[in-house]
């Protein structure tokens, strides 16, 4: 569901594109991350060890910027960060919706700050939960100058009552010369202590290297 959410607004977009102003921006990417989990999932009345099976997941994103003062850009990202072992499967779809403005941009190096709302879509065993969690964001990016080569990092994260959570990234993105075509890698980690999702406690670290392109419109 959540991966027909983003095709779709990637092609509504696309199909957008030449009506939009040269000064506005639309990025759409996904990347493969290769992970390793660990932690415990609790539901059910009972709590689910960390026996957990080594995922292979793919990641999608969307990202619109523009120059329209006040306004703050946009980006879409949904990720599986479900789990399953031995006694479980646990099948977790995270949607995000960042709002955030470039705070600093001089060419060579940039700043985003912004808010984000990260909506869960999970299922234990048969059983269903969701919950939306407002997390802070930020984001840099560094240009190496005379080169299509660029690294950059972002970080989602929250502390609510009992919930917390914090995700990021950091890597290198290579821009093809002539393409509009960014070719990434790098490292995610993304850790969820959440309580309060239908009864379901999920407690989990996930990690591992990824790899990805994007294209710029």
């Amino acid at each position: 569901m959540n991966k027909n959410l983003l095709l779709s607004s990637v092609s509504l977009l696309l199909a957008a594109t030449p009506a939009l102003a040269d000064d506005w921006g639309i990025t759409a990417g996904a990347d493969y991350w290769n992970t390793d989990t660990h932690g415990r999932v609790h539901g059910q009345g009972a709590s689910q060890p960390g026996h957990y099976d080594d995922n292979h997941r793919l990641t999608g994103h969307l990202r619109l910027e523009h120059s329209i003062p006040l306004l703050p850009n946009v980006a879409l990202e949904v990720a599986d960060l479900g789990s399953s072992g031995r006694f479980f499967d646990n099948d977790l779809d995270t949607v995000d919706t960042t709002f955030y403005y470039q705070v600093f941009d001089n060419g060579l190096f940039g700043i985003d700050l912004g808010a984000n709302l990260r909506h869960y879509d999970g299922d234990i065993n048969g059983r269903g939960y969701d919950g939306t969690k407002l997390m802070a964001y930020a984001a840099a990016d560094a240009q190496v100058v005379g080169s299509g080569l660029s690294f950059f990092g972002d970080v989602r994260a929250a502390d609510w009552d009992d919930d917390s959570s914090y995700d990021y990234r950091l890597g290198a993105r290579y821009a093809l010369s002539g393409l509009p075509v960014n070719l990434r890698a790098g490292w995610r980690e993304s850790v969820l202590d959440l309580h309060r999702l239908d009864g379901v406690r999920v407690d989990q670290t996930i990690d591992g290297f990824f790899a990805g392109a994007e294209v710029q419109f």
